[in-house]
């Protein structure tokens, strides 16, 4: 069953699902790891951005980990505060992106809480520094409760795009 991909319109830059495939992540439909973005919020330096992933059990990574007990990878986290991260740099550029988002540094990772299928996962990304072709920022990663949200990992320190 595919889930409805959320878009999100910021000023005049539209991101949907056609715009991220396209423009931001090179990956390709499989490998894209979030289902939409849900916010943005503030003006620059104060920006942020909000994703979400549906974590369904039918989703090829969890078949073998672990096969009894399916949790959601830290590896697989990761890349969701990636791309997180490159769609929040291509608004903060104003859409223009001649190069694609490159990845290639991680500062103070902290796993707090498993993830199970069946969880709706957010990844906020905020705090950004866009310096001398060079991007950074921070994420935190909840397990999307309305009573309480329950952080599952945080990241300070997120970087390395360039431009």
């Amino acid at each position: 069953m595919e889930l409805p991909f959320y878009f999100y319109t910021w000023r005049s830059i539209t991101l949907n699902k056609a715009n991220i495939l396209q423009r931001i992540l090179p990956h390709g439909h499989d490998a894209v790891w979030i289902d939409g973005i849900i916010s943005v919020v503030g003006e620059t330096p104060t920006q942020s951005l909000t994703t979400v992933r549906y974590l369904r059990e039918e989703q090829t990574h969890f078949q073998g980990h672990f096969p009894t007990t399916p949790i959601c990878r830290g590896t697989d986290m990761l890349e969701m505060a990636n791309q997180t991260a490159a769609c929040l740099y291509f608004i903060l550029n104003d859409g223009v992106m001649e190069k694609r988002p490159e990845i290639n540094m991680y500062e103070k990772i902290r796993f707090r809480q498993k993830a199970y299928p069946g969880q709706t996962l957010l990844i906020k990304c905020f705090n950004p520094k866009n310096e001398r072709r060079a991007f950074r920022c921070d994420v935190e990663i909840t397990i999307h409760c309305p009573e309480k949200p329950i952080v599952v990992a945080t990241i300070e320190g997120l970087g390395g795009l360039k431009c």
